[in-house]
């Protein structure tokens, strides 16, 4: 018999501590899987191999369908956050004040050296306040300007 709070794995049939197993509701015995998070891990990954095709149509599908949730988890905001940005700037783009067009929502714009959320852009003053951004690319492009009038 295992000292308590130790278990053997049923696939490198290892006896590991319970940490070392992934936990399971299901499992009225002691809420653990059977199988340690190694070989559970080592499994995923060579089905994940084995099944490119499958996994990468899988994840598209999963993207696709929590697209708004994941997008706003990206930049650490709460559903509640980003409603209330929304709010304050009346659906609108913080720079040139239009709505959306087409079907992109507006961007979560953020400095990208502190990583703080900024305000919602739309798609065509988020690319622009990338270039903005660098000075270098602003100089260019203030230059660029004046060189085409």
């Amino acid at each position: 018999m295992y000292k308590w709070g130790m278990k053997k794995c049923n696939k490198c049939e290892e006896v590991k501590d319970l940490n070392e197993f992934f936990k399971d509701k299901n499992n009225k015995t002691d809420g653990r899987y059977s199988i340690c998070k190694t070989c559970k891990q080592n499994g995923t990954f060579s089905w994940r191999e084995k099944n490119r095709e499958r996994y990468n149509e899988l994840h598209r599908i999963y993207n696709k369908k929590n697209y708004d949730r994941l997008r706003i988890q990206r930049y650490k905001l709460t559903v509640e956050q980003h409603l209330e940005m929304y709010k304050n700037q009346n659906g609108l783009c913080a720079i040139c004040e239009n709505p959306p067009k087409g079907k992109r929502p507006l961007c979560i714009d953020h400095n990208h050296k502190t990583g703080k959320v900024r305000g919602l852009l739309c798609y065509a003053c988020n690319r622009a306040l990338s270039i903005l951004e660098t000075e270098v690319l602003l100089a260019k492009s203030l230059e660029y300007l004046r060189l085409h009038k």
